[in-house]
């Protein structure tokens, strides 16, 4: 199956860990997997907190390692990348993914 990936927010630990859960359920729904983030420079959250020790807390301890696929500062290159998720629907529901 395809993978979906979303960019990393840039303000707060929730706000970003709840980026990453719909990222999933988006995934499961249009039968996707769920690829990872395309990180900032600056892993710290709005608290000061390092996200990138969030993520291995809750998906682990490689989880940060396997999630972060690029940093921000490298432009990564994707098949296909979409504004939202209602953009995303329609090109699953046309078999254009």
């Amino acid at each position: 199956a395809p993978r979906i990936y979303i960019l990393e927010h840039t303000d707060g630990a929730g706000h970003r860990m709840k980026s990453i859960l719909e990222a999933i359920a988006v995934g499961l729904r249009n039968g996707l997997n769920f690829g990872g983030l395309v990180g900032q420079l600056q892993p710290l959250t709005d608290q000061h907190i390092n996200f990138r020790v969030i993520v291995d807390a809750v998906f682990g301890s490689e989880g940060s390692s396997n999630l972060f696929y690029y940093n921000i500062s490298v432009t990564p290159i994707f098949a296909k990348e979409f504004e939202n998720v209602r953009e995303l629907q329609a090109a699953v529901a046309a078999g254009t993914v």
